[in-house]
């Protein structure tokens, strides 16, 4: 008898940490689904985009072949965004996909 109301203690516990960390995580999707869904966060990713349309043409008319290299970065950068950015919109929308 003992045992069985120590299981049932342990169980008790298991299920409110769980409970707790399920909380903890869907208030973090909702932050950052709120930083996502943010005006700046919006407008940020609209100059990347606007980067990754129009960069390259830009670098080709208006700049030497030596800067190649710092364009090259830049649009690195651009799709490091743009992949945190899916990986968490996937993260904290259901359905997303």
């Amino acid at each position: 008898p003992l045992h069985d109301e120590s299981d049932t203690e342990i169980e008790s516990l298991n299920h409110k940490q769980t409970a707790t960390a399920t909380a903890k995580l869907n208030q973090a999707k909702i932050l950052v689904n709120k930083f996502l869904d943010s005006n700046a966060t919006i407008t940020f990713m609209s100059f990347i985009t606007v980067y990754a349309l129009y960069g390259d043409d830009v670098r080709i008319i208006a700049f030497q072949p030596n800067v190649d290299i710092i364009f090259l970065a830049i649009s690195a950068v651009a799709s490091a965004f743009f992949l945190i950015e899916i990986s968490l919109l996937c993260w904290c929308k259901e359905g997303y996909l």
